[in-house]
């Protein structure tokens, strides 16, 4: 499907690299399994919830250009991957590896595979992507907007882009943003917050540094 995985039941899924279902089946538990970008929805809500990760330095959480053989994936933490969206990482659903392997973006790269045993990069003279291992943070207190207000800011923005991240300009904070997503005319928008420094339009993430001159001292 779009969100590239394969639905194997009701409510469990594999992912897929180029069409090909990889890795053992995941559980969506209560939720059935869904072509939307967080894979897991309940049928009666269409409230999406969204864990923030904070990405590695370096090389983590950066997405393969389409120059290369596989962009299907790229680590955030150690242990955890996202898939890659026009090369920018998609933070819908956040994936786990298995409890004893790690993630590396040099395996995926050569052997379509993102996580093993430390002893398979062993092998291959591969380091795990991330050198530490971050805890999902909860993003901080921002103003709440309705999800119709959300929309609407997505909707002003002048783009051609089906799906991006834009400043929440309800929230004064500069650490609020916005998810956009707009498919067969309807708008899906998630807020989302910076668990530190403030969302960059231009960079389209969170940054640290100089306070942008457009938000209250």
């Amino acid at each position: 499907m779009s969100n590239g995985v394969m639905c194997d039941s009701y409510n469990s899924y594999k992912l897929c690299d180029d069409g090909v279902p990889i890795g053992t089946s995941k559980s969506c538990g209560l939720q059935a399994c869904t072509s939307s970008n967080a894979i897991c929805e309940y049928e009666s809500s269409i409230v999406h919830t969204t864990t923030i990760v904070i990405p590695c330095e370096g090389s983590c959480a950066k997405c393969p250009d389409n120059s290369a053989e596989h962009n299907g994936f790229t680590c955030v933490t150690d242990t955890k991957f996202v898939r890659c969206a026009n090369e920018t990482p998609v933070y819908d659903h956040i994936f786990t590896c298995e409890p004893t392997e790690v993630c590396s973006n040099d395996l995926y790269l050569k052997e379509q595979t993102i996580c093993a045993e430390q002893c398979v990069l062993d092998h291959y003279g591969f380091e795990k992507t991330c050198g530490t291992s971050l805890i999902p943070t909860e993003p901080p207190p921002t103003t709440t907007s309705s999800p119709d207000q959300l929309k609407v800011v997505c909707a002003a923005v002048q783009t051609t882009k089906t799906y991006f991240y834009t400043t929440n300009t309800n929230d004064l904070t500069c650490r609020a943003y916005i998810y956009c997503e707009y498919r067969k005319n309807v708008w899906t928008a998630i807020g989302m917050a910076c668990p530190e420094g403030y969302f960059s339009d231009a960079q389209q993430k969170c940054v640290t540094g100089e306070k942008p001159s457009t938000c209250p001292e």
